[in-house]
């Protein structure tokens, strides 16, 4: 996948070409990886302020539903975020007339909507705005910058802005974020033709603000992975990830390792069931030793090249008996010592392990360590098989998945016929999001226009919605709604964040005791 195509510079010097490429790049390297959402927008917004060395920078998606346009990274202290009606202000206008503007002096614009100044306080003397789009033309958002540092911005500030607004459409199309931006209904500010007030709503299952690029899931089952991610990953413990056959347990290990102080250094992952038995502890240690003219040979292994970052070991319930020993002492003692050799290594490192087996069964039967075991799982996050995630993941996903496929074979985007999508949604999922992928990616190839039921490479009758013909493949359908329990720790959450953490406030509100409260705050793990 191209995650970076350098577009055509026009008029641009040789030097600003290569300083705007260069910070492109940089953003293309983040796109890639599974950092928050929040992290990502944050340094997009930042670049984009910094190419034209503005003041404050916003960047807007476009609410298809609310016709307006709703900020999701800004260097806005003032406000949380805030919403624009399609038409309203600056940024309204080029929303609605897909087109750069470039304002010299707010004040003397009538296109300038000064309520949002009277709200902060701040004093905008010019700005420039540009449209975000898609490649079929559809409007992503808007992306605008406030006050040039000196003067106002010139000639080459709307072109090198025109150019960033298209490779920013590049980039965030490249990540899970506009998937993310259509699940996400921020409680947050609303400027459409009243005074700024904040919206007292329950918040949604999560925003985009808890998720992270590459990983697409917006119920409560993803919700509580996402938290465990955001608590562990700036901390140096070990993890143990169990879940399913793919389910994305890989991808939750990345995101651990880029949100952590380590995500500068080296992520080495090993798959331990793909390997010999014979060379598990060769390819993990290393192996030194001496040739036939006396000279000293060696070979890193794998905990060396991830010293100063994060090792993953993938379906470590395969690593043999034999090297499980040297292993516990690398997790004790942080030192190693090669095959041959005899000098212990020091070694920084993190560990993080998945599995997809049994291993409290594993360690009764004799065949895994139990003090590895514990070892490993300081911390450990489960990550749901599909079936259990939700109609809406589902959905999320596949709207994902064809977005994906489509670009790699250089195609639109097909829709999704009902009865096809029914199918989607009756079928059990044994292979899970890895399945899914694979499915959406083979009908994106053999349709047309529309994906039909009969395209989709399913068991037979899932398909067309008819119930399964094979009696063993057992259909478990998707949960339609969350539960009593789970509405209620969404909505005491809110309220945590609204009254910051005020217990004695929030229990007022409720009509519950204190200490009623602080009990359903450990019970939904909100403390």
């Amino acid at each position: 996948m191209t995650l970076y195509e350098p577009p055509d510079s026009g008029t641009d010097t040789p030097a600003q070409v290569d300083a705007r490429d260069a910070l492109l790049f940089s953003l293309g390297e983040a796109v890639i990886t599974e950092i928050s959402s929040r992290e990502l927008l944050r340094r997009v917004v930042d670049v984009l302020k910094e190419s034209l060395a503005a003041d404050r920078g916003t960047i807007y998606v476009f609410d298809e539903q609310r016709n307006e346009l709703r900020s999701v990274a800004a260097h806005l202290p003032e406000l949380k975020s805030i919403r624009v009606p399609i038409g309203q202000g600056v940024a309204g206008y080029v929303a609605r007339h897909r087109k750069l503007v470039n304002v010299d002096s707010a004040s003397a614009d009538q296109r300038f909507w000064p309520k949002v100044d009277e709200t902060t306080g701040y004093v905008t003397r010019c700005m420039i705005a540009a449209p975000v789009e898609h490649r079929d033309g559809t409007l992503l958002g808007v992306v605008q910058l406030l006050n040039k540092r000196a003067g106002t911005f010139t000639n080459e500030d709307e072109r090198t802005l025109t150019l960033l607004a298209a490779q920013l459409a590049q980039l965030l199309e490249q990540s899970t974020i506009t998937t993310a931006l259509k699940r996400s209904d921020l409680p947050e500010l609303t400027t459409s033709g009243q005074p700024l007030t904040r919206r007292l709503e329950p918040p949604p299952d999560i925003d985009v603000e808890g998720g992270f690029n590459h990983i697409v899931g917006a119920g409560a089952q993803m919700q509580s992975v996402f938290h465990s991610i955001r608590r562990v990953a700036p901390t140096q413990a070990s993890v143990l990830i169990t879940g399913d056959s793919g389910t994305g347990k890989g991808r939750v290990a990345r995101a651990l390792h880029h949100n952590s102080v380590r995500a500068q250094a080296t992520f080495v992952q090993i798959d331990c069931a793909a390997l010999p038995e014979g060379l598990v502890e060769a390819e993990l240690f290393g192996v030194e030793r001496r040739g036939m003219d006396g000279e000293q040979q060696v070979k890193p292994g794998r905990v060396e090249q991830a010293n100063h970052g994060t090792l993953l070991l993938d379906e470590v319930a395969d690593i043999p008996l034999s090297a499980q020993g040297k292993l516990l002492g690398l997790l004790q003692h942080h030192t190693f010592t090669r095959m041959g050799g005899t000098t212990p290594i020091a070694s920084n490192i993190r560990i993080i392990a998945t599995t997809n087996r049994d291993l409290p069964t594993l360690v009764q039967e004799g065949l895994f360590r139990k003090d590895l075991y514990y070892r490993l799982r300081v911390v450990q996050i489960e990550v749901p098989p599909l079936r259990k995630r939700g109609i809406r993941d589902l959905r999320l996903l596949v709207d994902h998945f064809l977005g994906i496929a489509a670009r790699r074979h250089r195609r639109a985007p097909p829709r999704i016929h009902p009865e096809a999508m029914r199918g989607l949604v009756n079928y059990a999922w044994p292979g899970n999001v890895r399945e899914l992928e694979n499915c959406i990616e083979s009908a994106v190839i053999l349709a047309d226009d529309v994906i039909f039921a009969h395209a989709l490479p399913l068991p037979r009758g899932v398909g067309s919605g008819a119930a399964q013909a094979d009696d063993d493949q057992q259909v478990e359908l998707f949960e339609q709604q969350p539960t009593l329990n789970e509405l209620e720790g969404r909505y005491i959450g809110f309220l945590l964040s609204q009254h910051k953490s005020n217990r004695t406030t929030i229990a007022a509100v409720l009509g519950i005791g204190r200490n009623t409260l602080l009990r359903k705050i450990r019970l939904h793990g909100l403390e």
